[in-house]
């Protein structure tokens, strides 16, 4: 060996190269005060909305007088049904002001709720029109009573269908969490 070191190479040695962990980081929630406060603007104004547009639906269902016309037939029919009217129309409201963070899921939340008021308005007018078509067919009341059970299957099929998207919207566009450490 020689005693000069003016020879030896000069080596640098790496640091060793840590390997991310399999486990996700958790992220510190994310405050945004301006723009939380603007989102509530258009929520509170369509509240406001939907829930004069309930109260003229009570007014006129109160005030006009009951005939057996198709309107009042009709009339009675969504004052009933007014809770479920006005959550419809407001959910496809919130489905709208979200679309752009949530398309998928807004939209079948629209077309779910859609299904729901022209299934609302076009069941009540079969309703409506079903015993005049009935009655001419001389029907026994077995028959009657069958026939009345297919429209009303009908009815809840669609409604079926309404909760099915309804559900999918729930789940649309969600991450799963890794599986576990996997022992063999």
């Amino acid at each position: 060996m020689s005693g000069s070191e003016d020879n030896v190479p000069e080596t640098i040695e790496a640091p060793t190269p840590i390997n991310a962990s399999p486990e996700r980081e958790i992220s510190l929630p994310v405050v945004v005060p301006v723009a939380a406060k603007s989102s509530l603007v258009p929520l509170l104004i369509t509240s406001v909305v939907l829930l004069l547009m309930g109260a003229v639906i009570l007014v006129a269902y109160m005030v006009l007088p009951a005939g057996e016309n198709v309107f009042s037939y009709f009339l009675t029919r969504v004052a009933r049904r007014l809770p479920m009217l006005l959550l419809a129309l407001g959910g496809i409201i919130f489905a709208i002001m979200r679309w752009r963070l949530h398309p998928r899921a807004s939209l079948m939340t629209v077309i779910a709720l859609g299904i729901y008021l022209v299934d609302m308005v076009v069941y009540t007018l079969i309703l409506y029109w079903l015993p005049s078509l009935v009655e001419p067919m001389r029907m026994s009341s077995s028959a009657s009573r069958f026939f009345y059970s297919v429209v009303y299957f009908i009815e809840d099929i669609v409604f079926a269908v309404t909760l099915i998207l309804l559900v999918a919207a729930a789940f649309a566009n969600r991450k799963s969490k890794p599986n576990s450490k996997v022992t063999s």
